[in-house]
């Protein structure tokens, strides 16, 4: 019997109680991986670069549009699928999250189905 390998997402946000509760949405079916901020979110892609990143926009440092401008910028982060988190109403990050990469936003708090639903679509669409 073969075994599927299974997806890797990186869940990057200062809030640890976000992260516990993405991880916890998540752990059943994908191998999930936490960061603390934009720079160690950037570092751990680098590390081992994941199938979807799912990032709050707002961190204090390097937010999480500055990590994807980062990340763009090296050819095996390039097409990694992005999930913005917000609890602001507007768009955020100055224009910069126009990335075709950046697939959706989901708002805060988090909805559990909500999360569900943007995940499975953005792993399925090609970039």
């Amino acid at each position: 019997m073969t075994s599927v390998a299974r997806k890797r997402i990186l869940i990057v946000d200062d809030d640890e109680g976000v992260r516990d509760a993405l991880e916890g949405f998540l752990r059943d079916w994908y191998d999930v991986v936490t960061a603390v901020d934009g720079f160690d979110g950037w570092l751990r892609a680098t590390e081992a670069p994941p199938d979807l990143i799912i990032a709050n926009v707002r961190m204090p440092g390097i937010d999480g549009a500055e990590m994807v401008d980062r990340l763009r910028r090296t050819e095996s982060l390039r097409r990694v699928p992005v999930i913005f988190m917000t609890s602001a109403p507007e768009t955020p990050a100055s224009g910069r999250d126009s990335s075709p990469a950046v697939r959706t936003f989901l708002p805060k708090p988090l909805d559990p189905s909500l999360v569900e639903r943007r995940v499975r679509r953005a792993l399925r669409a090609p970039c």
